[in-house]
């Protein structure tokens, strides 16, 4: 039998360096500054996130960050993208390895090992949805780890190996430490533990080493939870179930359930990302009206828990009263490993039809592209900086006109980008600016929550460089005004931004 994965690598490949430069050419998401900021905080001046600034993550990421930032302090946009992007990409290749190992014996054809390879890898690879993954936020690093316990879980159901168990419970915590959105997952993770073909005696032992993993890789949450346990409430439980989620329904933003139902709609069947969940509906009606008669039992327990770590990707997306695209990136991951469960459970015919309908879904989609990639051929074709190099020359500008010194800012990337430095109590970008109107007077003075009222005092002992606003529009009015009253001469940047020069 002949061998094909060598085609199927090379289009990964491919797909891979198409992606990355994708990436870079990507716009800014002003979610992506926090993290950054925090990271150099610590990489720069070994400050650390809750315990020194206010900050509304999972501290453990910015670690993360510091220590790629202890590489280069130049470029850190285009370093934290690469980061991501590699993440992206580890993803990419766990759901392409683990088809290629469902179709790999004498029984599967040409098109199960070739056709519907390449199909899926493009119908998913080229997606709006997998693209948001390059942007520096939390999502692509911890939903490699998520992704990689949920294989080490569906691979073994039918084993007794307590060390991969543990592993997998390691690196699902892991995940939660990294972003704790990704908890409720442990509901069809660990739960699927009970499942496994295995005597009930060895299922709960399984489910006692999952705990253990979990435990290790708590570690982080804990320590930073022992350090400061009341600093640990405020940040990251405190401030999104009391304050910021006020401030959402007072702006308008917050959405009710049929509002999030229908935007799951949009992100997930009105954009590109129509294509890969076509051909995973596909593979469903053929699996339906088509099935393998042997596929009963053992299989069962394969494609029902792929579907509930699926199905609770989605839940946890719409527990958010504010959703966004990239909330819909891992779920895109999680369909994408349904997919490569179901196939195989199909007659031979019926596989051929689902490969080569795959296959068309991905030539469309790499035919239709999207804006993203669409800006990508133009930086190419004008030899034009993507944006991640974009960024740095910003920042080089501030520090040429600024000189050295902290920038006041609510857009943290670009003078640091150039040398410069900010001020701790900025780190979170605009949304600890934002909000200061809804937190308590005692949290705000306990944590050093600035807002536009407390601009005066705050800066009464401290002489900014410089004045750096644009990107934030309605929040950096107020940030302006102060550089007005207070003599700054406004100059326009590279970018089209303001900079707001010291007398």
């Amino acid at each position: 039998m002949r061998n094909y994965n060598k085609i199927v690598w090379l289009v990964f490949g491919l797909t891979s360096i198409t992606l990355f430069c994708a990436g870079l050419a990507l716009r800014l998401d002003h979610d992506e500054a926090q993290f950054i900021a925090s990271g150099h905080m610590i990489a720069s001046q070994n400050r650390h996130p809750i315990l020194d600034f206010v900050y509304y993550h999972q501290p453990l990421y910015s670690y993360v960050y510091a220590l790629i930032f202890q590489l280069s302090s130049d470029y850190l946009l285009l370093l934290a993208r690469a980061f991501c992007g590699i993440s992206v990409l580890l993803s990419l290749r766990l759901i392409v390895s683990h088809l290629l190992h469902n179709v790999k014996n004498s029984s599967f054809a040409l098109w199960d090992q070739l056709i519907f390879p390449i199909g899926l890898l493009l119908s998913l690879g080229l997606t709006s949805g997998i693209l948001r993954g390059f942007t520096a936020w939390n999502h692509a690093f911890p939903s490699f780890l998520l992704l990689a316990s949920h294989l080490i879980l569906l691979k073994n159901h039918r084993h007794y190996i307590p060390q991969k168990i543990v592993l997998s419970g390691f690196l699902f915590a892991l995940a939660v430490a990294l972003r704790a959105s990704l908890a409720p997952m442990v509901i069809p993770l660990f739960g699927a533990l009970f499942f496994y073909s295995l005597p009930f005696s060895k299922r709960l032992r399984l489910a006692s080493h999952f705990v253990i993993g979990c435990l290790i890789g708590s570690i982080p949450v804990f320590s930073f939870m022992l350090t400061d346990f009341d600093a640990f409430y405020f940040n990251i439980i405190q401030f999104h179930t009391d304050f910021d989620e006020q401030y959402l329904f007072d702006q308008g933003r917050a959405s009710e359930l049929p509002e999030r139902l229908g935007l799951a709609w949009k992100y997930l069947m009105g954009t590109n990302n129509l294509y890969m969940i076509l051909s995973i509906v596909l593979i469903s009606v053929l699996l339906i009206a088509r099935r393998k008669k042997s596929s009963t039992g053992d299989t069962a327990f394969r494609y029902w828990f792929s579907f509930s770590v699926f199905a609770m990707s989605i839940v946890s997306a719409l527990t958010k009263n504010v959703t966004f695209h990239q909330y819909y990136y891992l779920p895109l991951m999680l369909v994408a490993i349904l997919g490569t469960e179901l196939y195989p459970l199909l007659t031979r015919d019926a596989r051929r039809i689902a490969a080569f309908g795959a296959l068309g879904f991905g030539i469309a989609l790499l035919i239709d592209g999207s804006s993203s990639y669409k800006r990508m051929v133009r930086a190419l074709e004008s030899d034009d900086s993507f944006f991640a190099l974009q960024s740095a020359e910003e920042g080089s500008f501030i520090y040429e006109e600024a000189g050295s010194g902290a920038i006041l800012t609510l857009s943290p990337i670009f003078p640091l980008e150039g040398g410069n430095s900010i001020y701790p109590e900025f780190v979170t970008s605009p949304f600890a600016y934002r909000t200061r109107d809804y937190i308590p007077e005692k949290y705000r003075k306990q944590y050093h929550v600035i807002g536009e009222p407390d601009l005066d005092t705050f800066l009464k002992d401290k002489t900014p460089c410089a004045v750096y606003t644009g990107w934030e529009k309605k929040h950096d009015k107020g940030i302006e005004d102060w550089a007005c009253r207070n003599g700054f001469e406004c100059t326009e940047t590279p970018m089209g931004k303001k900079l707001w020069l010291k007398p």
